[in-house]
């Protein structure tokens, strides 16, 4: 099967105000095409955060993470809202 989302070394950081909320460190992960995935865990685990990551709802990765739909890095592509 190919890969169709890659995420490679994904960190995301939020800050409050009682100090830093680290809700993913260096999260790696290929999704390959035809397969259906399930991201499941605790309360606070980061599982949305990966997601609105996954799909560039709302941001990107910090640092030099990455995530990829095919050949095209999210980072690249123009949000048209």
């Amino acid at each position: 099967m190919s890969i169709l989302l890659s995420a490679k070394d994904v960190t995301k950081t939020y800050k409050t105000a009682s100090g830093e909320v680290h809700a993913l460190n260096g999260v790696s992960y290929d999704f390959e095409q035809g397969v259906f995935y399930a991201i499941i865990g605790r309360s606070g685990s980061g599982k949305s955060t990966l997601m609105h990551l996954l799909n560039r709802l709302y941001d990107l990765p910090q640092g030099c993470g990455s995530i990829r739909v095919g050949d095209t890095d999210l980072r690249n592509i123009r949000r048209s809202w």
